[in-house]
């Protein structure tokens, strides 16, 4: 009992799109005609197929080695895609690119400290960002917006830490 997901790098989304069994002795390529049904498309047509270890890590799978040897057993996921055309620059061309920016992405909320409860904006960043970036990223989100919640220009901005039990900014 296989699960599968498909992975279009056109959206970067992941869909679930359903679930089969296969003997252990065969090859991940005994899966093509079904993968390629699911999604409407001429049954002998390459795919790429990845197995979904845990959330954070997605690996390849070797065509040429069996179910077995690939230690694919009841209940794992396996990640499909459509070969990427050369011609197309997908901002995550591949399965395992999107899992790593799901991994490090952080959606951080920002407020003022004297209403923490009052989100001024939210800013999509990433974990291994560096505080420049981090002030770069506020700063273009809060010129955006059509009325700055600010009273003071953004570059004179503080930024303080959350309270990890109370959720409210840290005491300076």
């Amino acid at each position: 009992f296989l699960l599968f997901k498909l992975y279009d790098p056109k959206s970067a989304k992941l869909s679930y799109m359903g679930h089969s069994t296969a003997r252990l002795s065969s090859k991940p390529t005994i899966l093509l005609p079904f993968l390629n049904s699911l999604i409407n498309r001429q049954t002998d047509l390459p795919l790429f197929m990845f197995e979904e270890v845990r959330a954070n890590m997605i690996e390849r799978l070797d065509m040429n080695r069996s179910l077995k040897e690939l230690e694919l057993q009841h209940g794992d996921i396996i990640v499909y895609q459509l070969p990427v055309n050369d011609g197309h620059n997908y901002q995550f061309p591949f399965a395992p690119d999107i899992f790593k920016y799901l991994e490090k992405r952080v959606i951080v909320k920002f407020a003022p400290k004297d209403k923490p409860n009052d989100v001024a904006c939210t800013v999509e960043l990433m974990r291994d960002h560096d505080f420049n970036t981090v002030c770069t990223e506020l700063y273009e989100t809060l010129k955006k917006l059509p009325d700055p919640p600010l009273q003071h220009p953004v570059t004179h901005l503080r930024l303080l830490g959350s309270h990890s039990k109370q959720a409210c900014p840290s005491n300076v």
